[in-house]
């Protein structure tokens, strides 16, 4: 899908009302998305969910598509400031600790809004998602910023690619546990096992 189809908010909230009114909009959407999917979501549901007038959405929102890079654009940033957050709040504490905390956290945050996830995954358009990939690079970044300042303490020498194998290896294995759900395996048990796998590869022996 061409990404000129998305196309931006038509007017700007500057009130407190015209904000909690956006905020339900995309609020809605984000629900439709999780229990009907993309293809089922539409305009009027979303304002139906909202309780507004499908006039009223449309004075914000031209279309579905520009409703959900709201909705991706918000999701992204929660999960960026939380990820900052929880990083900040680990700051000083030894890898061995750090890593399975990061995690930990990451897999429940994933966790609590899994069928989201999955749409976001599996159905929306390319264009609609750019913002998520823009996301997992600033996360990406922050993360080598915090090896840099350990450098000396960790076995790769290439930074660069240590969080490429890293953010790589994490984001999909707790995708794949989102979307597809093994069998058999508890979070706990998960942030564990990648736990491991991530100190390993990091820590010097």
């Amino acid at each position: 899908m061409s990404l000129k189809r998305v196309a931006a908010a038509r007017k700007i909230p500057r009130q407190d009302r015209s904000s909690a009114t956006v905020d339900a909009m995309i609020s809605a959407t984000a629900h439709i998305l999780a229990t009907e999917g993309y293809d089922r979501a539409s305009t009027n549901r979303i304002a139906a969910a909202a309780g507004v007038s499908i006039g009223s959405l449309y004075q914000y929102f031209p279309n579905k598509d520009s409703l959900i890079a709201a909705l991706v654009e918000r999701h992204a940033t929660q999960m960026l400031e939380q990820f900052e957050s929880e990083l900040a709040s680990l700051s000083g504490m030894a890898l061995e600790d750090a890593i399975p905390e990061l995690i930990r956290a990451s897999v429940q945050t994933h966790g609590s809004q899994a069928r989201l996830h999955r749409v976001l995954t599996r159905e929306l358009p390319r264009g609609l998602t750019h913002r998520l990939e823009g996301a997992t690079g600033i996360g990406a970044a922050m993360i080598r910023e915090r090896l840099e300042g350990i450098r000396s303490e960790i076995r790769p020498k290439n930074l660069d690619l240590a969080v490429f194998i890293i953010v790589s290896a994490v984001s999909a294995v707790i995708h794949a546990r989102v979307i597809e759900p093994p069998e058999k395996v508890d979070d706990e048990q998960l942030v564990r096992e990648l736990s491991d796998l991530v100190l390993r590869y990091l820590i010097k022996r």
